[in-house]
């Protein structure tokens, strides 16, 4: 939304204040806080029902690692059990101090230099979760192949399976690409539409 806009959904109200600028600077600030909770909370029910599926993924894992009986398979366990467990638990938790920025404790300037603080780590959660779930991608087939069908790819005998391999790298690239775009748009406009306010305040001031 652009800044514009959200100056507009309040000129009627604005009009009839005495005390229109600084009105018109609290609610716009208010409309952003709003829009920024919305857009992260949206988000935080994807990554949250992803994050379920990751756990859960750990769990079944550990509650069969008698199964892994190879030094191969054993570490195959190991790294997606870590990453199963460590990447939604940093996730969520930079999402989470985004989400509770408490916006009307800071002033503007103060606002967007948390945000961006908040804003870039959270960024930096997703890039780290990107990487990771290319090695979780690896280190998951064995694990899957042994669980679903006894069968140890580490042997040599099971290299059919490798052609799922290239199809689902070319699936995580896309769909990761876009999520993180798709995030890195809603920061920096919340972002923008804060400096937009500022520059309004500062140019009424002026």
């Amino acid at each position: 939304m652009e800044f514009e806009q959200l100056r507009s959904t309040w000129k009627d109200i604005n009009q009839k204040s005495n005390n229109s600028s600084e009105i018109d600077g609290k609610l716009i600030f208010q409309i952003i806080k709003t829009k920024q909770r919305n857009q992260i909370n949206s988000a935080f029910t994807y990554e949250f029902c992803g994050s379920l599926v990751l756990i859960t993924g750990a769990i079944l894992t550990i509650l069969n690692i008698k199964y892994f009986d190879t030094m191969g398979l054993q570490i195959s366990a190991a790294v997606s059990i870590t990453i199963m467990v460590f990447q939604p638990i940093y996730t969520l938790s930079t999402m989470v101090k985004l989400r509770n920025l408490k916006m009307d404790e800071y002033s503007v300037t103060e606002t967007i230099i948390e945000y961006s603080k908040r804003s870039n780590k959270f960024l930096f959660a997703q890039r780290l979760g990107i990487g990771l779930s290319f090695i979780l991608m690896l280190s998951i087939i064995p694990v899957t192949l042994k669980l679903a069908s006894g069968k140890n790819l580490f042997e040599g005998r099971n290299n059919q399976v490798l052609w799922f391999i290239p199809i689902a790298l070319i699936g995580l690239i896309i769909t990761s690409k876009w999520v993180f775009n798709h995030y890195k748009a809603i920061t920096t406009e919340t972002k923008n539409d804060l400096k937009e306010l500022r520059n309004q305040i500062t140019s009424n001031k002026n």
